[in-house]
């Protein structure tokens, strides 16, 4: 199969909102222009029926053109280009031909020019679109070609003078320190525009970028906390069942009850290994806080927890919580998840308490037991990564914990949430 070499050619790229306001600022002078056909019976200026007739001419069709996307796709970087030189050739066009049709009803000297606002007002639409797409040096050069183009149509006329020459003069300069005053600040306004949104599209980067680690991080969390899991389940069994075929092997011959004792021994610890293993797998195969939430999910697995190890369960939840993300919900169950398997595993209570309380600013959460408990300003045991996974899930959701043991003073785990 032959490959094609077609590329696909980049999208113009014009300014946000600029084609439609353009597309606006035509449809409003239509407008006037249909409007001012009913006052075409009143007035004796001949030159108003052709600015009226030609003025709605020509802003259909460029209307009409401004509101074609095909176009947009057709002529691409030219589009806008085309639009700006209708929008400005055409008004000084119809100009010269209503100072023209003026001057040959006998209409001389400055009234033959006609108001001089008019012009003005009809240029404000390319002027618009040249400043706000490409800059201040467009805006200079835009005035020189308007003004070059209107002195053009002004020689062409006959009796051109007729008309003052500082009159004409006059509106020139006024016209044209209008036109840069006001190219001036819409250029530094969409200046400042294409900056902050330059700014915004680092930021969206930077923090897709970051999302991307997160969740990266997320991951290696997750499986370091399944590491963990299979460590104090499949290891610690497997570790002691092999501890005790070797003790089966060495009095199998000596002392062969004592070996049937030990046998019954690796058949218990296996029945409990494979007890918490199905439990590790089902705890990473659901989540109860898709169906139960944060309370009701935390006072469900302290229940089974308690069947596990024997110990009493006492449980303060309140009945709503406020609202939290589903990644910080997680982050929370997770580190409960993690104090009660210590519970289980090493601290040999008989009471645990979990403990929620909201207010509007904060979410206070804490575990405590009366076990055994352990030095909690001593480096945990090589292997052990329980504590150091439970701080890492509370940085992770912008949590604060504290963790308070003592040796045969039980052990409390706070954390608290910002809300």
């Amino acid at each position: 199969m032959k490959k094609s070499n077609t590329r696909t050619q980049p999208s113009p790229r014009i300014e946000p909102g600029l084609q439609s306001l353009f597309r606006l600022f035509i449809g409003f002078q239509w407008v006037l222009m249909v409007l001012a056909i009913f006052s075409l019976n009143d007035t004796n200026d001949a030159g108003a029926p052709v600015t009226v007739i030609l003025t709605i001419a020509y802003s259909t069709v460029l209307f009409l053109y401004l509101r074609s996307e095909r176009l947009v796709r057709w002529l691409r970087f030219v589009y806008l280009p085309i639009a700006i030189f209708v929008a400005s050739f055409a008004p000084i066009f119809i100009r010269g031909l209503s100072v023209q049709a003026r001057l040959e009803a006998n209409m001389m000297g400055d009234a033959s020019v006609g108001e001089p606002g008019a012009l003005i007002l009809w240029l404000v639409a390319p002027l618009v679109a040249v400043a706000a797409q490409y800059g201040m040096f467009a805006v200079l050069a835009f005035c020189v070609l308007t003004t070059g183009l209107e002195l053009y149509f002004a020689g062409l006329l006959a009796d051109i003078g007729s008309v003052s020459p500082d009159f004409y003069g006059e509106q020139v300069i006024i016209r044209n320190l209008i036109f840069l005053s006001v190219g001036f600040i819409i250029s530094r306004l969409i200046k400042e525009q294409r900056r902050q949104r330059k700014d915004l599209r680092e930021a969206n980067e930077q923090l897709a970028q970051f999302a991307v680690t997160l969740e990266q991080l997320a991951v290696s969390r997750e499986r370091n906390r399944m590491a963990r899991d299979l460590h104090d389940t499949l290891a610690h069994t497997l570790s002691a069942v092999a501890i005790q075929l070797e003790a089966v092997t060495a009095i199998w011959d000596s002392s062969p009850d004592k070996a049937r004792d030990r046998i019954e021994t690796i058949q218990q610890l296996t029945r409990d290994g494979l007890k918490d293993t199905r439990h590790a797998l089902q705890a990473l195969r659901t989540s109860p806080l898709d169906d139960l939430g944060l309370a009701l999910a935390i006072q469900m697995m302290g229940y089974k927890s308690a069947d596990r190890a024997g110990f009493r369960i006492h449980t303060s939840l309140p009945d709503n919580l406020p609202e939290l993300p589903v990644e910080v919900e997680l982050s929370l169950y997770r580190i409960v998840e993690e104090a009660f398997n210590n519970i289980v595993r090493h601290a040999e209570a008989t009471d645990v308490w979990v403990r929620i309380e909201a207010t509007k600013k904060t979410l206070l959460l804490s575990v405590r037991d009366n076990g055994i408990g352990f030095d909690s300003d001593a480096e945990p045991p090589e292997g052990h990564f329980g504590l150091v996974g439970m701080r890492e899930r509370a940085a992770l959701c912008g949590a604060e914990i504290t963790i308070v043991s003592d040796p045969f003073a039980g052990t409390k785990i706070t954390l608290s949430l910002g809300l």
